[in-house]
């Protein structure tokens, strides 16, 4: 039986547990930036943040060679969560939404994110949610509703096929849809859009530019790009953004919204739930 003092002895212990935390801390601190420096190569090489054969590799090994007194569940779940910080410095909050830049899932970003915030734009919305399901991001942006054509069914869908995704918080816009042209445009023929953004300006381009065609686009902004690419002759107009037009030199055919009303859109931010903020 031991003679040492019982109340010195827990002291003891615990000043030894102090120092294995502190260790513990330059450990993952150590790990984090390595898995930094993995994120920015991965990006480089066009690769996903999230490997799924590299971590089961991970949780194999250490389990293997566990001689406990923890077991094998317990390390496991300890290293879930290691691994799930480690991705979230990787993906950089990165944000991910359709792209180009200009389209109003941008500005909504910029507008909550920070203009500076690193961005990963998308060319559909598929591709967003599969940006953040990877790890590419931290986070997406992403249209849910809107006041002139009610919920985004692709959205909605979207977030049923990804279970490890949720909804983090709403964000609305007003949304101003301008026609932008190619300086020197005279005559419109046909107008680019995403099939949301044609839908709220269903009626004026009916009654005013019945006899255009409409062309789907993957975004307000790719319909701008295009537009800027596409030579006079053509007659093209984009239905987006002003910024969108300022970003390609467009400028707008005629002043003033061209949707049939005011309109708001609900943005969501979307997140893996392994990664929620408590």
């Amino acid at each position: 039986m031991s003679t040492a003092n019982p109340a010195n002895r827990l002291q003891s212990l615990r000043s030894a547990i102090d120092s294995v935390d502190d260790e513990l801390q330059q450990l993952l601190a150590y790990r984090a930036r390595h898995a930094t420096e993995i994120g920015e190569l991965k990006r480089d090489l066009g690769l996903p943040v999230r490997n799924d054969a590299r971590e089961a590799e991970v949780y194999r090994r250490l389990c293997d060679g566990n001689r406990g007194p923890l077991g094998n569940d317990e390390l496991s779940a300890i290293m879930t969560r290691v691994i799930e910080a480690c991705r979230r410095v990787q993906a950089v909050e990165r944000v991910a939404c359709l792209g180009p830049q200009g389209s109003f899932s941008s500005l909504t970003a910029a507008s909550r994110f920070g203009a500076h915030a690193p961005m990963e734009f998308c060319g559909s919305l598929s591709e967003v949610f599969e940006a953040v399901a990877e790890g590419r991001a931290s986070q997406g942006v992403v249209p849910a509703d809107n006041t002139l054509i009610g919920p985004v069914e692709e959205t909605r869908e979207a977030l049923t096929r990804h279970p490890t995704l949720r909804v983090r918080e709403a964000l609305v816009r007003d949304i101003e849809l301008v026609l932008l042209v190619r300086p020197g445009t005279t005559e419109i023929r046909e107008v680019h859009s995403k099939p949301e953004a044609l839908a709220q300006c269903r009626e004026r381009l009916a009654t005013d530019y019945a006899d255009a065609t409409t062309v789907d686009a993957s975004s307000t902004s790719a319909a701008a790009r295009l537009v800027a690419a596409l030579p006079l002759s053509r007659g093209a107009a984009a239905v987006a953004s002003v910024e969108a037009g300022e970003r390609h030199g467009l400028v707008p055919y005629e002043r003033g919204p061209v949707s049939d009303g005011r309109s708001s859109t609900v943005f969501w931010v979307i997140e893996r739930i392994g990664d929620a903020k408590a």
